[in-house]
């Protein structure tokens, strides 16, 4: 979401608005006098970017009793959840 805000009132602000920019991921537009001069935005760096990807690709792996079962851990649970609702709906 961009928010737009004035020049001073950025500067009462301004710790807030890094926490919303930060936090919540709210692009902040500053204007002064009506004219759009600066984008507060999230810094992303190279770390960043590769956590996200390990995230996406990362596949959650069974062990214990499960370790024999088919399946990512949320695939199984899925299943699980699926039969307990069956056995309880009788």
């Amino acid at each position: 979401m961009v928010q737009t805000l004035s020049s001073s009132e950025a500067r009462e602000r301004f710790s807030s608005l890094i926490d919303d920019v930060y936090f919540r991921g709210n692009d902040i537009v500053v204007k002064r006098n009506g004219v759009p001069l600066v984008r507060i935005i999230k810094y992303a760096n190279k770390n960043d970017r590769v956590l996200s990807q390990k995230k996406k690709s990362l596949k959650l792996r069974t062990f214990g009793m499960w370790k024999d079962k088919k399946g990512t851990t949320l695939e199984i649970l899925e299943e699980l959840k699926s039969k307990a609702w069956r056995s309880h709906a009788r």
